[in-house]
């Protein structure tokens, strides 16, 4: 069995554990980087249209999106279509929510299968560059003002490019939103078969670290990326909120309904039994701790009420005894 790996670093060998975090962050990356050059990932396809993506990636977004439940998710890049589909099925199940992709030219079998699709319904494709101004404009046209919006970079990966989608689309994400860059891991890719030594600084990670340097609102969520292999490594980026937000409180309480309601499903009679007794005392213990608080702000009044009257008492008297003091 291998337990193992050795890498060469500035001429002197190290053997690393592959079963360490540092061992298991080398083969997810190294995993990632064949992956890529197999093509493995023009394999997928959701509920029958081709995605283009890593797996792995596409989990994390499911949670992102069923954390955020965003109105509207902006995409730049439709290639094939399967991307548009897959966010909006899990708007569908979630019960709200559109999908407007961006792609430079929509070629007409991709713009079919989409509109024929039994998800269709829930997106929009614009024809056009995604950082040409009157694109931009046109996608804000359609977004309503208090709306939530999750955007999704994965367009042209140039260096440049990516930059100005930052710029343009950035403001679109409100407080404790997330926007996402994907293909980050060209740079990673400059020595591959299919790769370009311009990769190694010109590619969407570049981009996003330059954008990053001028926009301390934002900030990498490595939380997504903890499955290791990954196309859009430091890609998840969070818009900073002031403490928790609403929406994070919503999206918390919804996944723990969410698993509740799964939980409950799977229950053996006398599993049930045992919740109903735990809900029954916790209902009891909250009954008896508000009555104690009531109890509490009940006295808490008679004191002040009873203090108050002592006090007023008291003037009374002064009052009345006053001419008597004086006589005197």
């Amino acid at each position: 069995m291998i337990r193992t790996i050795s890498v060469d670093e500035e001429g002197a060998r190290r053997d690393i554990d592959i079963y360490s975090e540092e061992g298991f962050r080398l083969l997810s990356g190294l995993w990632a980087r064949s992956g890529w050059s197999q093509r493995t990932y023009h394999e997928i396809a959701w509920l029958g249209v081709p995605i283009w993506q890593l797996p792995q990636d596409m989990m994390m977004m499911q949670e992102l999106i069923w954390k955020l439940r965003p109105d509207v998710i902006v995409e730049t890049g439709l290639a094939l279509g399967g991307s548009a589909i897959f966010y909006a099925s899990l708007l569908e199940l979630i019960g709200h929510g559109h999908v407007i992709s961006v792609e430079v030219m929509v070629q007409k079998p991709v713009r079919s299968t989409v509109a024929a699709h039994p998800l269709g319904k829930r997106t929009t494709q614009i024809e056009g560059s995604s950082i040409d101004d009157d694109i931009v404009a046109r996608v804000r046209g359609m977004i309503d003002a208090d709306a939530r919006v999750l955007v999704v970079l994965d367009s042209n990966h140039t260096r440049a490019h990516v930059r100005q989608e930052l710029e343009k689309y950035s403001p679109f994400v409100g407080p404790d939103g997330y926007l996402v860059v994907f293909d980050g891991n060209m740079e990673t890719l400059s020595d591959a078969a299919d790769g370009s030594p311009e990769w190694i600084d010109d590619n969407p990670a570049a981009a996003t670290r330059d954008f990053l340097a001028d926009h301390p609102e934002f900030e990498v969520d490595s939380h997504y990326n903890r499955l290791g292999a990954t196309y859009c490594p430091d890609g998840f980026l969070r818009r900073r909120g002031e403490g928790t937000s609403e929406l994070a409180r919503r999206s918390a309480d919804a996944q723990e309904a969410a698993v509740r309601a799964a939980a409950r499903r799977f229950e053996t009679p006398k599993a049930k039994l045992e919740r109903a007794l735990v809900e029954e005392r916790q209902r009891h213990e909250h009954a008896e701790k508000k009555l104690r608080e009531d109890v509490a702000s009940l006295q808490a009044k008679l004191d002040r009420l009873y203090a108050s009257s002592t006090w007023r008492a008291g003037r009374l008297v002064a009052r009345v005894a006053g001419p008597f003091r004086r006589s005197r």
